[in-house]
């Protein structure tokens, strides 16, 4: 996933995004140093995906099992992932970044809540998606701080 989210950038994003806006936005939320920006990185690399993780695929997908058993909650839940997720990326990104980063989420639920169900833990879905958001922090600091 992080070689393919740093591709979909390369491809896609680095021309949608512009760094100035990027930038003014970052230091709206507070983030004006690198010092600053890894400190939230590291929450979001280590806490956050690991909440998500809680609440989503321990949570939201086993009441979607007890709804709609087997591939569908799978779908169910990583529907309500992506509508999560749509919120965020709408508050800082364009309509195409929006439409692309909600199918690459949706794809990220799926094989995180498949993960999930199939070996009955959340290590390997926290850890990959821990790799992913690492990937969305090494971007952000490309456009931030190069």
């Amino acid at each position: 996933m992080f070689a393919v989210i740093l591709g979909i950038y390369r491809l896609f994003g680095q021309h949608w995004i512009d760094p100035v806006v990027a930038k003014e936005k970052s230091h709206q939320l507070g983030i004006s140093s690198a010092n600053i920006y890894l400190i939230v990185e590291a929450y979001f690399v280590l806490v956050n995906s690991l909440i998500e993780e809680f609440t989503w695929r321990w949570f939201v997908c086993n009441k979607c099992q007890i709804l709609i058993p087997g591939t569908k909650a799978i779908f169910l839940s990583s529907l309500f992932f992506t509508l999560h997720h749509i919120f965020v990326i709408a508050a800082y990104s364009d309509w195409q970044a929006v439409i692309l980063g909600s199918l690459a989420v949706f794809a990220a639920g799926i094989i995180w809540s498949h993960s999930y169900l199939t070996y009955g833990s959340l290590w390997s879905s926290y850890i990959s998606h821990a790799i992913a958001d690492l990937a969305l922090a090494t971007i952000g600091w490309q456009i931030l701080f190069n």
